[in-house]
C-alpha cells in the first residue's frame, strides 16, 4: 500500500489548499526520494460552499484521462471547540479518512479496498517510495463560474449525503461523486 500514489489532507493543507472560503487549482506532483517527478494531477478545491469539495484532474500513461470530484467536510476537533480539521469522504465507503490511494483509477480510502500499512503487519519501517511533494499554481479556467453555479445547484443535495455520512450512513451509488 505505501507504494500506491496518494494524497492526504495534510499534502493539501501543506500547498494552502484548504483555506476558508477559497478555491484553487494547482498542479501537484509525486516524486521519487532522489526528487524525480514520478506522476502528476491537477487538484481543484472549493470551500465556498457549505459542502467543500476536491476536484483531482489525472491521466495515465496510456492517455485515459480520469476526473474526479470527493466530498470534503469538517469535524471539529475534541480539544477545542473553536477548530476542527478537514476529512475526505471516501467515493466508495462514504467513510471519513485523511488518505487516500489511487487504486483502478479512483481515488480511495484504504477501508474501501481493506488495505494495511506495511507497518500493520511487519517490523519493516521504510518510507514510501513516491511522495506528494511539489505543487505549482495554475490559473483558473474560463468554465469556474459554470462549475460555481453547478455546484451551488448541487449543494442542497451535496448537505443531505454529507449529513448521512457523518452520521454512519453511506451514500447511495446515484449520491457518490464522480
Amino acid at each position: 500500500m505505501e507504494n500506491l500514489l496518494s494524497v492526504s489532507i495534510s499534502d493539501l493543507n501543506r500547498h494552502g489548499l484548504l483555506n476558508p472560503n477559497t478555491r484553487r487549482a494547482v498542479k501537484m506532483f509525486w516524486t521519487l526520494p532522489d526528487g524525480t517527478r514520478w506522476a502528476s494531477m491537477v487538484v481543484v478545491t472549493d470551500t465556498t460552499f457549505e459542502v467543500a469539495t476536491v476536484r483531482f484532474v489525472y491521466e495515465e500513461s496510456n492517455g485515459k484521462v480520469h476526473d474526479e470530484r470527493v466530498l470534503l467536510y469538517w469535524k471539529r476537533s475534541n480539544l477545542n471547540a473553536n477548530h476542527g480539521f478537514y476529512y475526505f469522504a471516501c467515493p466508495v465507503s462514504g467513510r471519513a479518512c485523511r488518505n487516500l490511494y489511487l487504486v483502478g483509477g479512483r481515488f480511495i480510502s484504504r477501508y474501501a479496498f481493506r488495505a494495511l500499512y506495511r507497518s500493520q503487519t511487519t517490523k519493516d519501517n521504510e518510507q514510501p517510495r513516491v511522495t506528494l511533494s511539489e505543487c505549482e499554481d495554475i490559473q483558473p479556467t474560463p468554465t469556474a463560474d459554470v462549475e460555481a453555479n453547478e455546484q451551488k445547484a448541487r449543494n442542497k443535495d451535496l448537505a443531505a449525503v454529507l449529513t448521512r455520512i457523518q452520521n454512519g450512513g453511506t451514500p447511495t451509488a446515484q449520491e457518490t461523486p464522480k
